[in-house]
């Protein structure tokens, strides 16, 4: 059995998470902190002697429609959010498939901009990358009110594309 020194865990601005210290106190309570250090899927985790195959994804990673990701932000901050890192906007009335993102990604949320030409029919997003087949995302009601927010949170294993309409509403999409 490997026995491990004791050894502190920081973040990318040398800020202390976690320490593999064991303790306890005076009546027996463990005084060891909380594991807080996240492990990038895929990735060796030599602090503790996990092999690359062994590393679990947790919170915080994003799967991005074939591998788990831990998007960075400004400054190394981990990007954690279920609303996407990036958005498009689709005009309402487009009458052409709009290709929001032509590799795997995650479709995160909808925001109706603009009213639809009329209140029926509807205006699906589909799993593709180039045009309006396969794998139906999420469907649109086009008398969905100006305003209103749709969290979607769907992998996308080829791309995304909207599959406008001459009365499809105006929607700015948010996606990874």
């Amino acid at each position: 059995m490997a026995h491990n020194t004791i050894g502190t865990l920081y973040d990318d601005n040398a800020v202390p998470l976690a320490s593999t210290a064991t303790g306890r106190t005076s009546t027996g309570v463990s005084s060891t902190p909380q594991f807080a250090a996240q492990v990038v899927a895929g990735q060796a985790d030599p602090a503790n002697g996990l092999a690359a195959a062994n590393v679990i994804p947790v919170a915080g990673q994003l799967y991005n429609g074939a591998t788990f990701d831990l998007p960075q932000g400004t400054n190394g901050v981990k990007f954690v959010t279920s609303g996407g890192k990036t958005t498009a906007a689709v005009a309402s009335g487009t009458a052409t498939d709009t290709v929001v993102k032509a590799s795997p990604g995650r479709l995160c949320r909808i925001a109706v901009t603009a009213a639809a030409g009329t209140t029926t029919g509807t205006t699906p997003i589909y799993d593709n990358a180039t045009g309006h087949t396969g794998t139906i995302l999420v469907v649109v009601p086009n008398n969905t009110a100006v305003g209103t927010v749709l969290d979607v949170q769907m992998p996308a294993a080829a791309g995304i594309t909207v599959n406008g309409g001459a009365n499809s509403p105006g929607m700015t999409i948010s996606y990874v």
